[in-house]
């Protein structure tokens, strides 16, 4: 391997790795921050919705519960909200009615779980379940509430993208300066090698250009006019 790679190769190799690292990192900690907001938006959205909803079913006033979930239904990456009671729905809003089915669906999955409260994401949509509760902590029902998490995926692909597009672009810049650096340091080599390979051949009389540099070089190529 010539002198140039092998200046280049680790250095290039170092270069990828820290530049790894760095989009793993930058990415992984912004998409954190992303989640991270959007489950306290929905832990946000259940505190909301509880307290007004489980009066509404203790009541029995489904025009009262639909009034409260509907607030649910106007987030942004809402998709619906239903209450439900003894295993059939007391109020529920569906922001795209061209999915119910599919949201029926999985519903009816969750709901079947033993668990109190749960979350899921299914398709890139999270399903959260938990007990509609009383002040007393009397359980009257359950909510289950939809949110498309669509938008974060692509927020998080995005970032890993440009990421990785900056971390290519600061390799190729450092690849071309370390290269033109080792080029510098080699092509002097290069000719002095040269001028051995003439010298070999009888040429006794052909100057040297590097025995005039003041670096390694020129004192390598200082008796490169003669035989010393």
């Amino acid at each position: 391997m010539s002198i140039k790679k092998k200046l280049l190769l680790p250095i290039l190799a170092c270069i990828v790795v820290s530049n790894v690292a760095y989009t793993v990192f930058w990415a992984s900690k912004h998409s954190s921050a992303l989640i991270e907001a959007f489950d306290k938006e929905v832990r946000l959205a259940q505190r909301f919705v509880n307290p007004p909803v489980a009066a509404a079913v203790w009541d029995f006033n489904s025009d009262a519960a639909l009034g409260a979930i509907q607030g649910v239904a106007e987030m942004k990456t809402a998709l619906f909200a239903q209450a439900v009671v003894d295993n059939a729905s007391f109020a529920e809003v569906f922001v795209n009615e061209e999915r119910r089915e599919e949201f029926t669906q999985e519903i009816a999955t969750i709901l079947a779980d033993e668990s109190a409260e749960k979350t899921i994401e299914i398709n890139k949509v999270v399903y959260v379940k938990f007990p509609l509760v009383l002040a007393d902590g009397t359980l009257v029902g359950q909510m289950v509430m939809g949110f498309d998490i669509s938008g974060i995926h692509e927020t998080v692909s995005s970032l890993y993208i440009q990421c990785a597009i900056i971390g290519l672009a600061v390799v190729l810049l450092i690849g071309v300066i370390v290269y033109l650096s080792a080029a510098s340091a080699t092509r002097p080599l290069d000719r002095i090698v040269d001028r051995i390979d003439t010298l070999r051949s009888g040429d006794l009389e052909s100057l040297v250009p590097e025995k005039r540099r003041s670096d390694e070089a020129g004192a390598f190529g200082g008796c490169g006019c003669r035989i010393c």
